[in-house]
């Protein structure tokens, strides 16, 4: 409008010279801009979506923009990794603090919620064997699916350990397992964490046939009806029982420390040596080609069955009598040269009781041939080689040793013994039969 404007003199312009004509104009006030921005958001597949924001700009001094609506995305919990617009949605703009929302336009810059795949844990399980054996079978556990959904893999996972492996520590790795679809389960929508486990192989003890065992009590329970157990290192057994039918001990030529009771039926013991007893009470047991070394009285004890001992065979004790017979029956089987049966009593010499090589009493029966009695470093009475009292004693074919004997006593035999064709020897030096 023209307000106070009015003519006045100007350059040879008289103003009362002139009257005014005033034609309105128009002033156009536009809307301001107010900018608002999305903010970028990021989640792992599987997880809700996070709360969309945005914020804003290009407001006059002073005044606070109030909002209705709210900016939105079409990702949904559900939604596939990937990247998705968030959206203006249906917000707009409404009056806030010294803000008219009608002197404003909005101006709306999208952004980007990005969907990140989410981490599958696979545990290889940790697995042991023993030496010798193939490897178990590799299994592995997983965690981290969405519920609902269950995971597909291709591959399988790997150890570099194989059946001749030495015992160790092995790691059990991915190998060429991988992620694939599954029930529900994208795998794109995954990264897989993979944690290895460890193969750990024990030491081989014992095997029958070609299973290998990390203990002698492992492989007896696993052992059927005349299964034989091979042992393959040095090793000590403790106080064992064979009670399962035709158990067979190999020694395979090793150092076994512990007692062995055989209770049952064809059980045989051989090729080794042991630093222990042995119990016979089984209705046969057969012992051949082995050391039998003793700290305690009674090598071996015959109680109940039948015996058999083959050699080259030797059965010792330091502390007495290498053997008893108190029942059952005791043979020695030799093939009359060289592959002697030898039972021995190496008792110390300042140390007092009886002692012998053999002693059958009860209802013991004793049937010797090609077979060694020593009793060696006696410096008391009550010292011989075989004695007798109960039970059934013979003797064929064999040598029968007292050596350093109680001021010059030598006692060869105690009881009656049935001999035939027996070599005495005292001292290194044959001497008669003092009981014929």
């Amino acid at each position: 409008t023209q307000g106070t404007l009015a003519l006045a003199n100007g350059t040879n312009f008289t103003a009362s010279n002139y009257t005014m004509s005033f034609t309105n104009g128009t002033l156009t006030v536009n809307a301001r801009t107010l900018t608002v921005t999305a903010a970028n958001k990021s989640k792992t597949y599987g997880d809700a979506n996070p709360s969309l924001t945005y914020t804003y700009s290009g407001q006059v001094s002073g005044q606070t923009p109030g909002f209705s609506g709210a900016i939105t995305t079409s990702a949904t919990a559900s939604s596939n990794k990937g990247t998705y617009s968030i959206t203006q949605g249906t917000l707009a703009l409404a009056n806030g603090t010294n803000f008219t929302a009608s002197n404003y336009t909005m101006s709306f810059t999208n952004g980007t919620l990005t969907v990140n795949a989410r981490t599958l844990t696979v545990t290889a399980a940790n697995k042991s064997k023993v030496a010798g054996n193939a490897n178990p079978s590799l299994t592995y556990t997983y965690s981290g699916q969405v519920s609902g959904q269950t995971p597909g893999f291709s591959g399988a996972i790997t150890t570099s350990c194989t059946t001749s492996s030495r015992a160790g520590s092995y790691d059990i790795t991915q190998g060429t397992l991988a992620l694939a679809n599954g029930t529900n389960f994208t795998a794109s929508n995954y990264t897989m964490s993979f944690t290895k486990g460890t193969l750990t192989v024990n030491t081989a003890y014992c095997s029958i046939g070609s299973t290998y065992y990390g203990s002698y009590t492992d492989a007896y329970n696993a052992a059927s009806t005349n299964a034989t157990i091979k042992f393959l290192l040095n090793q000590s057994i403790g106080n064992v029982s064979v009670t399962k039918v035709g158990i067979t001990l190999d020694f395979n030529n090793k150092t076994i420390t512990g007692n062995i009771t055989a209770n049952s039926t064809s059980n045989y013991i051989k090729n080794g040596t042991l630093i222990g007893t042995i119990t016979s009470k089984g209705s046969l047991t057969e012992i051949r080609s082995m050391t039998i070394n003793s700290t305690v009285q009674g090598a071996l004890a015959v109680t109940a069955g039948t015996t058999k001992v083959y050699g080259p065979t030797t059965i010792t004790s330091s502390a007495g009598n290498a053997a008893y017979v108190s029942g059952g029956y005791l043979y020695t089987n030799n093939d009359g040269t060289t592959n002697h049966v030898v039972f021995k009593s190496t008792q110390a010499t300042t140390t007092s009781g009886e002692a012998g090589a053999l002693y059958v009493y009860s209802s013991g029966y004793v049937n010797l041939k090609y077979t060694e009695l020593h009793v060696i470093g006696r410096s008391a009475t009550n010292r011989w080689c075989i004695r007798r009292d109960g039970g059934t004693a013979t003797l064929n074919t064999c040598w029968i040793y007292v050596t350093n004997a109680y001021s010059g006593y030598t006692r060869h035999l105690w009881g009656t013994v049935s001999t035939t064709n027996c070599a005495y020897y005292s001292s290194g030096t044959q001497v008669a039969n003092p009981y014929t």
